[in-house]
């Protein structure tokens, strides 16, 4: 019988120890300093999922600036929810401007030259202001970046010509669909500041969120979901069994925002498996299960009417979860969120599922690394972008 201690532990906000590390993801093909080149690339978001859309366009800002960008500009709606997301990250290089400001300003006086962007990309179809768009250059071009996509369609709409219907200049004629995805036709994944860390920040932060030092047979769960996730009944499941080698487990649920987005991709790291929802930490969710740590995780998307949040599921699991040594992981998939394929015989009760799961979990572990892997070695969603503009010669 396993030993579950609940997590009371008030989240120190002190930074661990980060200047070793053990390397970064390995990014597709470089752009060899074409991205020097461009000198002014604008992000516009209207916060729509609270903290998801914010977090992923402070990701990918930061990523375009870090890729060589002279300067990158994220207009956004909501700062006081970025504020809470990058804590006291602020990166030479960009600028941050409230919707509302930025555009009333732009109203007034102008948009000024150095606001003007070589590439804007419009965050989730959040429509830039017009006064803005019509003060660009006419060889400026306009992305509509969508949200993640999974399904067999993204890779017939990515990249397509998509004019503006309300602006009749040559910007809006330049305007094209960007949707990020998981094949290779699709617009990619974000890479991002990405860095694994080391065994001794792994203790660490293990010691962090459990209050005390752990050894490594405590099989510490990051537990990241919905409010309808069914927590209870997961730690019913590991009472009852865990994966070989393990004595114990401890549990720990993030309330609210506690950590920034960089001590995030840590924890992610320090877990031996990752219970994650939405889209920005599933992703991030991959680069764990990518590095050394080799963390599997089980995803959650956001709950869809119809179930139609099978069918996103349904389409990562067909392109990523394609080994056979990873049934387990997708049987628990469907048990986790409540949805039984109809082609499906396997028993796909929660605690069956588990079993199974639990039983398989150091194969798990292993293929899905190399899946992951194969993941980032691709072209990262933040050069794709790039190309769009710079296209290799």
């Amino acid at each position: 019988m396993s030993s579950y201690r609940p997590m009371c532990v008030k989240w120190s906000a002190r930074r661990l120890d980060s200047k070793r590390h053990c390397g970064t993801l390995p990014l597709g093909q470089s752009l060899q300093g074409g991205a020097a080149a461009i000198h002014t690339i604008a992000i516009f978001c209207r916060i729509v999922d609270f903290f998801g859309d914010a977090g992923f366009c402070w990701r990918l800002a930061v990523a375009l600036r870090r890729r060589g960008v002279g300067h990158v500009i994220l207009v956004i709606d909501r700062l006081n929810i970025l504020d809470e997301l990058r804590g006291a990250e602020r990166i030479p290089g960009v600028t941050v401007l409230p919707w509302n400001v930025a555009q009333d300003q732009w109203q007034q006086h102008g948009v000024p030259e150095e606001h003007r962007a070589d590439l804007v990309i419009e965050a989730f179809a959040c429509n830039p202001p017009k006064t803005y768009l019509e003060a660009l250059s006419p060889q400026a071009q306009w992305i509509t970046l969508d949200y993640l996509a999974t399904e067999p369609w993204a890779d017939s709409a990515h990249g397509q010509s998509s004019p503006s219907p309300s602006l009749r200049d040559s910007v809006a004629a330049h305007r094209r669909w960007w949707v990020p995805g998981f094949s290779a036709a699709t617009g990619g994944l974000l890479h991002g500041s990405w860095r694994h860390i080391t065994a001794r920040e792994r203790r660490a932060w293990r010691r962090e969120l459990t209050g005390e030092s752990i050894d490594n047979d405590v099989f510490l769960v990051l537990a990241f979901g919905y409010a309808d996730a069914r927590w209870e009944s997961l730690k019913s499941l590991l009472d009852t069994q865990l994966p070989k080698g393990f004595k114990s487990y401890r549990l720990w649920q993030p309330k609210g925002i506690e950590f920034s987005q960089r001590e995030f991709d840590e924890i992610l790291q320090a877990c031996d498996l990752n219970f994650v929802r939405g889209e920005d930490s599933f992703v991030r969710a991959h680069w764990a299960a990518a590095g050394p740590w080799q963390v599997p995780f089980v995803w959650q998307p956001y709950r869809q009417e119809g179930k139609a949040h099978g069918h996103k599921l349904a389409g990562w699991m067909q392109q990523v979860l394609v080994a056979p040594a990873l049934a387990p992981l997708q049987d628990f998939h469907w048990a986790w969120n409540g949805i039984r394929p109809a082609e499906s015989h396997a028993d796909l009760s929660l605690s069956g599922a588990w079993v199974d799961l639990a039983g398989h979990y150091g194969e798990v572990r292993s293929q899905l690394n190399k899946a992951c892997l194969r993941l980032a070695s691709r072209k990262s969603l933040e050069d794709g972008l790039l190309r769009a503009l710079w296209p290799p010669q």
